[in-house]
């Protein structure tokens, strides 16, 4: 017996540390669906510094294992499980499984059940109040980390970021493609002036959530414990929780301060409360959440605030989703990665913004995986919400004095592999004073969690578990409004955040373990499990034969980029040949799951197009007079036709601005060939029907092919769309673009 119980122990610590351990990498590593030709190689042969989709779909195997490990290890402990729970994480499945087979979905779709399965596996460990201490201790400590990447980001990097695009402006947008006037340029300008923490997320807002968590259980532990603690350990953890503070303060976001100032009120009532209030009191402020979102948008533009009108666009968006697709959008939705397309089809005519989640956690699952598995995953947490605030059980002194160690003990691990990782896929950009900042992040990250475990176990059950669920409802409440719960290096650490602050109730384990209806359960969450992990496996080695066969074209192209680089371009032919040589191998990978290969093969072929007229391939697009009648591009347009049934949306946005590049340049259509080019761009257009750039491309189609009043017409439609997106004027026309267009209208 004895020996049975301490193999479910470690079954238990094993699958404890693993969530841990993954939800940090992910949170301390920049991870992006694409390594290669997000750039033109050519140009810049470096890859872009993250964990690319096979490491982020390898860490899915290893948090569902992990999750796994964890919930089998409570039920071998006689402990309980709550197996609908479990079923219900897994329910989105099918769903997944549909759009995985595209790439980009597989790529959010695993992470996100993945990280539904380990709320569910650490919902039920946190009954264990040495778990949720030593939880809520590593998870809050990882804000040390964050809080000083932050800093040199705000004090050092910006000012550095800025001075290096200012010297290379010119060339950065050429690389892209872009016009120095483009509304894509000024607007990427504008953010990249605005100096922000942002971390390993990327976005300032998602990095403030944490810093609101950070600041609230860092400050509330040191209040609450400072009689209970060595005053350094408290002047410690005040410390850290000033920097949070600074940083929150410092990015500025209105929905991160609102949410850290609604979490501190809800603890401070829980504190104060004479009877146990019931932790689903989180939902409650999660609805007023939704419903400000929802009123904001009913008053319009009257008001200047725009961020929470913004959202109330995206919900308007779902909406008409659910209108005009009700069964899709009721059993599978649009996928994970297929919001942005749909949301450009249904967003308001006013709203200026063109965005891949809709920022609010519950929404972005109802348009992606469709209501059924939005409910379950909503039921989900509802339930482990269900009981009452602190219903936990003080352990024994004796066993409370070695949670401090036991932190610190997997801090360090955790953190000695957080280093090594760093140091793997940022090495190219990192120097030995960064790899030396990185190493102070983790060490500060280990010395708080010891210190914040020491501190949180010295107080009653009511104020633990106050901390947990202020934490948790803090993070619901500012993932209704940003994509802290849809991000990739995000979502594992938001649930599990939820987590920290669950309560689930206990089970009659006894009595489970012998009902019918539990082991249908186990059976039916076992056989889902173990095909969810060979999903996950499957897209794994998709993804790694997919990025050995990127990086090898990629590299092909390296000696042009070296060589410009140095001022000694090769010459014309060898260019011309290397790229036509580099497309037709990126055509011959097998792109059915994936688009980025047809994509960097069209782009490679325009390129080569210009060679073939003796052109700079360093021009944006745009200068191919000339060159559209040539074999490369005409290859170009065929690749992407041939790639429409597969990939309908970028194949028809590739054909959309060949086929305007073409009707522009060239001098040797036939109607029919000019009829099949604008039709194209028209269904470009009529993808986006509130997208005044892409119903101004349709009118210079129309003017090339000399049907001027179809181009007046359209021209107006044009401008009277980009009237509607006042709200941000860089996403109208740039005064060139206003002209054109005008010139065209009358």
């Amino acid at each position: 017996m004895n020996a049975f119980r301490s193999s479910a122990h470690g079954l238990r610590l094993a699958g404890f540390a693993g969530i841990l351990g993954v939800c940090a990498l992910r949170a301390l590593l920049p991870i992006q669906p694409q390594l290669w030709f997000d750039v033109d190689p050519a140009l810049d042969a470096m890859p872009m510094l993250a964990m690319g989709p096979t490491g982020s779909h390898v860490l899915d195997v290893l948090l569902i294992l992990a999750a796994t490990l964890a919930i089998a290890g409570e039920h071998r402990a006689g402990l309980g499980v709550h197996w609908s729970m479990v079923l219900l994480a897994l329910a989105p499945l099918p769903a997944l499984a549909y759009w995985g087979q595209n790439s980009i979905d597989a790529f959010r779709g695993d992470t996100w059940l993945a990280a539904a399965l380990a709320f569910v596996a650490l919902a039920h460990l946190v009954r264990e109040r040495s778990l949720r201490v030593m939880a809520i201790a590593i998870v809050v400590a990882l804000t040390a980390a964050f809080a000083l990447r932050g800093i040199v980001q705000v004090t050092t990097e910006h000012d550095a970021t800025v001075a290096l695009f200012r010297e290379t402006r010119a060339t950065f947008f050429a690389e892209r493609g872009w016009s120095a006037d483009s509304s894509a340029a000024r607007t990427y300008e504008r953010r990249l002036m605005q100096a922000e923490a942002t971390g390993w997320f990327g976005f300032s807002n998602v990095f403030s959530t944490f810093m609101g968590v950070g600041a609230l259980v860092l400050g509330a532990t040191a209040v609450m414990s400072w009689r209970r603690v060595k005053s350094t350990l408290t002047m410690s953890l005040t410390i850290a929780a000033l920097a949070c503070a600074a940083l929150l303060v410092i990015n500025g976001g209105k929905g991160a301060l609102g949410a850290t100032a609604l979490a501190a009120l809800l603890l401070l009532w829980i504190v104060r409360s004479k009877s146990a209030p019931r932790a689903s009191i989180v939902f409650v402020l999660v609805a007023v959440m939704l419903a400000a979102v929802a009123v904001r948008g009913l008053v319009g533009t009257q008001l200047g605030e725009l961020s929470l009108l913004f959202r109330a666009y995206y919900l308007e968006a779902a909406a008409r989703m659910y209108g005009q697709m009700p069964v899709q959008m009721l059993v599978f939705g649009v996928g994970p990665a297929g919001v942005q397309e749909v949301f450009n089809a249904m967003k308001p005519a006013q709203c200026p913004e063109d965005v891949a989640s809709l920022h609010s956690m519950f929404v972005d699952w109802m348009a992606s995986i469709g209501a059924i598995s939005a409910l379950a995953w909503s039921v989900m947490i509802a339930l482990a919400f269900r009981g009452r605030v602190a219903v936990a059980k003080r352990e024994e002194s004796d066993e409370r004095s070695n949670i401090s160690t036991m932190t610190v003990r997997l801090a360090t691990i955790i953190g000695a592999v957080v280093l090594i990782a760093q140091a793997s896929v940022e090495q190219a950009a990192l120097d030995a004073l960064g790899l030396m900042l990185r190493g102070i992040g983790l060490l500060a990250f280990a010395l708080i969690a010891s210190m914040l475990a020491q501190a949180l176990n010295t107080l009653n059950a009511r104020a633990l578990a106050a901390i947990a669920l202020a934490m948790a409802a803090l993070v619901m409440i500012h993932a209704q409004i940003e994509m802290t719960a849809w991000l990739p290096t995000s979502c594992v650490l938001a649930l599990v955040c939820v987590a920290c602050g669950s309560n689930c109730a206990a089970t009659n384990s006894e009595h489970a373990r012998s009902s019918s209806r539990t082991h249908f359960a186990m059976i039916a969450s076992g056989a889902l499990v173990l095909a969810a992990l060979l999903m996950c496996t499957r897209d794994a080695l998709d993804a790694f034969t997919r990025d050995r066969a990127l990086e090898n074209a990629a590299q092909q192209l390296a000696p042009l980029a070296h060589a410009r680089s140095e001022g000694k371009p090769l010459a014309r032919e060898i260019e011309l040949a290397t790229r036509l040589s580099v497309a037709q191998q990126l055509i011959d990978i097998d792109a059915t799951r994936s688009s980025v290969p047809m994509e960097a093969a069209v782009r490679q072929l325009v390129a080569a197009a210009q060679f073939e007229t003796q052109r700079d391939s360093t021009q944006p697009r745009g200068a191919l007079d000339g060159a559209v009648d040539g074999a490369a591009f005409t290859r170009a347009l065929n690749v992407a036709r041939e790639r429409l049934t597969a990939h309908p949306a970028r194949a028809i946005a590739l054909l959309a601005g060949l086929s305007m590049e073409k009707l522009r340049y060239s001098h040797t259509l036939d109607d029919a060939q000019q009829q099949e080019l604008l039709g194209f761009v028209a269904v470009g257009a009529q993808r986006q029907p509130a997208s005044a750039r892409r119903r101004g491309d349709l009118a210079q189609a129309y003017a090339s092919i000399g049907r001027i009043d179809d181009a007046r017409r359209v021209a107006r439609e044009a401008l009277t769309l980009d009237d509607q997106l006042s709200l941000d004027p860089l996403a109208q026309f740039s005064e060139r673009e206003r002209a054109r267009m005008t010139t065209l209208a009358q």
